[in-house]
């Protein structure tokens, strides 16, 4: 039988990571990769993780039977709206996005009878360390699908099926609840690592401060040598009072602790900085356990549109990889 192709908009490290993913899971892909940057391109091809890459965004989704965008925020939207009805006939197309609401109104720029599914993953925190030259892996991530209200329970189904190929697990999740329960942990704490590395920097003593910042800062500033300021803006303007919410919660804390200094009280300064090591404590042993919700674990699709789509081997191999909760 051909291979079944599959198109991944975006080589950075989620499309990287998606693309060795998928490798390892769907034997007889023909992955094609695209990005705006060509070198981007070329190196998710020298590397094997894409078989080919496409400067045309058309001729790279063309004929494809699943299209992942992995792409930041603002160029998802772009994407979408210039693709407009010029959509892969049957193609299972899904995102992984920061905004769910942003996301799906987009999409309402494709065919009603698109398959489309937003979705974003969070990968286990107590893998990170490991070879960061390589492919971040899925094992026990939480990917969160959220599906556009048309998309039938069979593509829903297919998609959480790859899912758990993946070795993550789905959780299902509405938009706006999603995008709630996100941004207090993802973008709010952007924000604040940019916040602290301003406040350092723009002391007059930086120039020589620096060479004694290690580790300590590296850790908690992390996530800047990654950020997207212009994304991470949008996305905490777009919920202005959940933003206000724990800029202020986090203000509280920190002058608890220049209060608690002020007084002189080591042992009850000692306490504040020792409640969010518990805390953190715990969410990682959370993690390693991995994620309770008493639900049924979902049905995989019966022989159908997966075969259709996907073909018989495809469809067999991710079958026999139930979906886990």
């Amino acid at each position: 039988m051909s291979k079944v192709k599959i198109t991944i908009i975006g080589l950075g490290q989620m499309g990287r990571a998606l693309a060795a993913g998928l490798r390892t899971v769907i034997k007889e892909a023909d992955i094609v990769g695209h990005d705006k940057d060509l070198s981007v391109s070329r190196k998710a091809e020298q590397d094997k993780l894409v078989d080919r890459g496409a400067i045309n965004l058309f001729s790279a989704m063309d004929g494809a039977a699943l299209v992942a965008f992995a792409v930041p925020q603002p160029e998802l939207e772009t994407l979408l709206a210039l693709i407009d009805k010029d959509v892969p006939a049957q193609a299972l197309i899904f995102d992984i996005s920061a905004s769910k609401l942003r996301a799906l109104k987009a999409a309402e720029a494709l065919p009603i009878d698109t398959p489309y599914i937003s979705s974003s993953v969070v990968f286990d925190p107590t893998t990170r360390g490991t070879d960061a030259a390589k492919p971040r892996s899925f094992k026990n991530a939480t990917w969160v699908i959220t599906p556009r209200m048309s998309a039938s329970p069979d593509s829903v189904s297919q998609f959480s099926s790859i899912v758990s190929a993946l070795d993550a697990r789905p959780v299902f999740m509405d938009a706006a609840e999603h995008d709630g329960l996100r941004m207090a942990v993802n973008e709010v704490p952007q924000a604040l690592g940019a916040a602290l590395f301003g406040a350092l920097t723009q002391d007059s003593a930086w120039r020589e401060r620096q060479w004694l910042a290690g580790d300590a800062l590296h850790s908690v500033t992390d996530t800047l040598g990654s950020a997207q300021p212009a994304a991470v803006a949008a996305l905490l303007m777009g919920q202005k009072d959940a933003t206000r919410h724990w800029l202020n919660m986090t203000m509280l804390q920190l002058m608890a602790l220049r209060d608690t200094v002020d007084a002189g009280d080591e042992a009850a300064l000692t306490k504040l900085l020792s409640l969010p090591v518990d805390a953190r404590a715990k969410w990682l042993a959370d993690w390693s356990r991995g994620r309770d919700t008493g639900a049924q674990p979902i049905n995989v699709p019966k022989p159908g549109l997966m075969h259709s789509l996907l073909g018989d081997k495809l469809a067999e191999s991710l079958k026999s990889r139930r979906p886990r909760l």
